[in-house]
Formats: C-alpha cells, structure tokens, sequence
C-alpha cells in the first residue's frame, strides 16, 4: 500500500506477544509521546495488553487507568507513520 506521500506502509504486527499493544507503551514512550512515569508505572507493574484484547493483559486492576490515560494521550497518533499527525493518514484522507 503506498500513501498519498508516496512512503510504502504496512503493517508490522508478527507476534502477538510483542508487537502493537504490548510494545506500545515503550514506542509511543520512546517517541516522546507519553511521560517517563506512564512507561516505568506500566514496567514496574508488570501491565502487558494485548491488541484488540486478543488475551488478558497482566497487572494489577490499577494498570487499566494508566493504559487508559496513555490511549487517551495517543488518540490522535498515525500508527503507520508516527512523524505524521492522524489527520494526514492516508486511512482517514479523503481524496
């Protein structure tokens, strides 16, 4: 699939235990998108989601207002190409 910028996307997710939810915090942490104390409250608690609840995340009950927050910071972020805003995914763009 290629965008309307011309860079080729697709999709990266080839296990289930690493990849999308579970390496989320650490990507959208690493790309200065969330605070330090989100990523180290998720780490620290051992809180593992899965996409699409695919199985059950692991951590006590308090890692579901932190994932939550952490959703809520990165509603609007392109998954595909996190230097762009949502709003220039060719998912979302009409022509």
């Amino acid at each position: 699939m290629i965008n309307l910028k011309g860079t080729l996307v697709g999709n990266g997710a080839t296990n289930w235990d690493f990849d999308v939810s579970p390496s989320f915090t650490d990507t959208v942490y690493n790309f200065n998108l969330i605070p330090k104390r989100y990523a180290d409250f998720m780490h620290n608690n051992n809180c593992t989601y899965y996409f699409n609840d695919l199985r059950p995340h692991s951590g006590p009950e308090t890692c579901d207002k932190e994932w939550d927050k952490i959703q809520n910071m990165t509603l609007d972020l392109n998954w595909y190409d996190l230097y762009e805003p949502a709003s220039d995914s060719p998912l979302t763009s009409q022509p």
